[in-house]
């Protein structure tokens, strides 16, 4: 096995140069030279359709890599956003992305079966109704309870940008079709649907030692806002900035469009919005929680910093979660629905998680023939710290 860390420094104002720091069990670190980011932005479209993008990523590395063992690596800029392990040739090798190669040090145990929740088939606009028996369930009029964050989403023109939250068939019958997978190897799984699906609900697993967690549902990334400043003490606050400006990343709940068409049904000071923040997230409790799978639109993407990515993985990160499943750009619902309930059908059948997304993208590649083989299909789903 190989250990990875990716990393760039500048070799002049205007010009950022990869390396790799490589590390195995018979040799001191290495260091290699990469490539440019302006090389890799400029191979970046076609980066599975041609050799261009894996020659300047792990064609300088190849002497360093094992035929059969692990290859276990940390991403940097702009490797963060494609899944570099997924590229020409790169897919043949066991190749493990992590957080930091700090996880190899940390003792991780596979604890999926105990207890799993799933969300999927949520409705987006909801009733007086039901937000009449989410308030008796989850709230009164004697204390308010820990569950509830009043964080106003940073996210531009979001009303008019996001208003039309469509159903999403798929989503249904992927959290049904898994829900019936788990429960036929006896594990006590949750099925929050429809109106069930709210971030009250969500935010009351803080604590509740859940080892499995699968989101079906729409995601949304906003584009990060500048901050601009002329004093030179202000790194702190920039720092700071970034964060927060990227954990307003997130999902949208039951209930969101109402929200988001600011349709004066409800105030979100009354009850939440619907809108699950990655900021929210980082609050909770989620110590114990294995795998998290977000089956939605984007999810895997935040600001990419010396840090990492801040967004939805960094919130989850934060909170405590393990392994995170998610996607990197807009995913086909059909295509999603198939690649989910293969992986899961694997991994509860004794595969790794690992092994379980590459069988499971196997078969949606080979499926009728073909149809879902483009990389816009399969590739779309990466893996953070899936060691076990």
């Amino acid at each position: 096995d190989i250990a990875i860390e990716f990393a760039a420094f500048y070799t002049q104002p205007d010009s950022l140069l990869y390396c790799a720091y490589v590390l195995d069990k018979l040799h001191q670190p290495r260091m290699v030279i990469l490539g440019t980011q302006k090389e890799y932005e400029a191979t970046l479209k076609e980066a599975y359709s041609t050799p261009a993008f894996y020659n300047l990523v792990w064609k300088p590395i190849e002497e360093y890599m094992p035929e059969n063992g692990n290859i276990y690596f940390s991403a940097f800029g702009i490797f963060h956003k494609v899944g570099i392990e997924y590229l020409p040739k790169a897919e043949q090798r066991n190749m493990i992305r992590l957080s930091s190669t700090r996880e190899l040090a940390l003792a991780h145990k596979n604890n999926i079966k105990k207890k799993a929740v799933l969300y999927g088939g949520l409705e987006y606009n909801m009733g007086a109704k039901d937000r009449d028996r989410i308030r008796l369930a989850y709230y009164n009029s004697e204390s308010t309870p820990d569950l509830v964050f009043r964080d106003a989403p940073n996210i531009q023109d979001l009303r008019q940008k996001r208003s039309n939250l469509s159903y999403l068939n798929g989503a249904e019958t992927e959290v049904l079709s898994i829900s019936q997978l788990l429960r036929g190897k006896k594990i006590t799984t949750l099925l929050q649907m429809g109106m069930d699906g709210t971030e009250e609900s969500f935010k009351a697993l803080s604590g509740k030692q859940i080892s499995l967690l699968h989101i079906a549902t729409h995601g949304f990334y906003e584009e990060p806002q500048p901050f601009i400043s002329t004093s030179p003490y202000d790194n702190d606050y920039r720092t700071k900035h970034t964060e927060e400006n990227s954990l307003s990343r997130g999902l949208y709940l039951t209930g969101a469009a109402d929200y988001l068409t600011d349709n004066n049904q409800y105030s979100p000071t009354d009850m939440e919005d619907g809108i699950l923040t990655a900021k929210e997230l980082s609050r909770l409790d989620f110590r114990g929680l294995d795998l998290v799978v977000l089956s939605a639109c984007q999810t895997g993407l935040g600001d990419i910093t010396s840090e990492g990515v801040f967004g939805l993985q960094r919130g989850f990160k934060k909170a405590g979660a393990q392994t995170l499943l998610m996607s990197l750009w807009k995913v086909d619902d059909t295509a999603t629905l198939l690649l989910m309930t293969e992986f899961y059908n694997k991994l509860i059948n004794g595969n790794s998680k690992k092994q379980s997304l590459y069988k499971a993208q196997q078969y949606l590649r080979t499926y009728q023939n073909g149809v879902y083989d483009k990389p816009e299909y399969w590739a779309a789903f990466i893996m953070l710290d899936g060691i076990n």
